[in-house]
């Protein structure tokens, strides 16, 4: 039997977040739509690439991206 994804959405409203309570130690970027909708990307720390050329870190298979679509800097907050 095939494993059945699920998808879970928490809201959380922002004074619940600015009391640190909610501490998330990594980056990640999720996609929403399209072919690959539900994966998850963790980010690193420093620039990561997003675009459907090779060099691309994240990989778009869309032909509307370009192939250096947008650049992502991970920093952490001073």
């Amino acid at each position: 039997m095939a494993e059945e994804l699920h998808d879970r959405t928490t809201a959380i409203d922002r004074a619940s977040l600015d009391t640190g309570r909610f501490h998330k130690s990594v980056a990640a970027l999720v996609v929403l739509q399209g072919a690959e909708i539900g994966r998850n990307y963790r980010l690193r720390r420093g620039p990561t690439i997003i675009g459907r050329g090779f060099g691309a870190e994240i990989r778009l298979p869309d032909d509307l991206a370009s192939r250096e679509h947008a650049r992502l800097e991970c920093r952490t907050p001073s």
